[in-house]
């Protein structure tokens, strides 16, 4: 039982770059994104802050189908020194997304007569490492505004991240409605590939652009664009 997230992500990235073209340096991005979901059936766990009520207890839960996604998160990445090829890139990564529009499976049996459950408010958050490496293509120049003229700076990643997927899971009454939310938990493991290119504007402000996918974990395939600042 494996969730998939196929995202179509734009992130609006604020990347304050304290590098030199020679030398090592420091990044930070913010970024938007948003997509649809696929969760294949995943097991759900009351959370150790909530008190499961009697009519769950023993059930077995999980969110599955497909839906919608809609967030945005932070990365913080150091660049060390250049070479004649280009530079090493590894650091930190959290996103945050709301899902909507699954499903709640309960395939432990009916509910007293008169009640069902529904799915409430749902999340994905992820906590990310990242290892890669920038690519330089072309020898540095400046035009007379002062823009490098270096056609990109490619890079690619490789994340490894912890998720959490969160749910809220709803007791309804036929005849008196809503009688009370619980929230459950899933876990999960994510590693996959990151490709990406940021494409210089102007000295201070490029565009970054790029595909990831997951080996594993909810979000198997995606892509991103952004606008960042830097100083190279």
């Amino acid at each position: 039982m494996r969730p998939l997230v196929v995202p179509v992500a734009a992130g609006l990235c604020l990347v304050p770059a304290v590098a030199n073209a020679g030398g090592d340096g420091i990044s930070f991005s913010l970024y938007a994104l948003g997509g649809a979901a696929q969760i294949d059936e995943r097991t759900l766990h009351v959370a150790l802050s909530a008190d499961e009520p009697p009519m769950l207890a023993s059930r077995e839960l999980a969110m599955d189908g497909w839906g919608r996604m809609a967030g945005g998160g932070m990365r913080l990445a150091l660049l060390g020194d250049s070479d004649s090829i280009g530079r090493f890139r590894y650091g930190l990564g959290l996103g945050v997304a709301d899902l909507g529009g699954l499903e709640l499976i309960d395939p432990s049996g009916p509910l007293p007569e008169g009640h069902h459950l529904e799915l409430g408010e749902a999340f994905v958050m992820k906590t990310e490492l990242l290892f890669g490496r920038e690519f330089f293509v072309t020898p540095e120049e400046h035009s007379d505004l002062g823009v490098p003229r270096r056609a990109f700076y490619p890079y690619v990643d490789v994340f490894v991240a912890f998720e959490l997927v969160a749910a809220e899971v709803q007791i309804h009454s036929a005849t008196l409605g809503l009688l009370g939310k619980t929230d459950y938990q899933g876990y999960g493991l994510a590693v996959g590939p990151r490709a990406g290119v940021c494409i210089p504007l102007s000295t201070d402000i490029y565009a970054d652009l790029g595909v990831y996918g997951s080996v594993i974990g909810t979000e198997r395939i995606g892509g991103y664009v952004g606008l960042g600042l830097w100083d190279r």
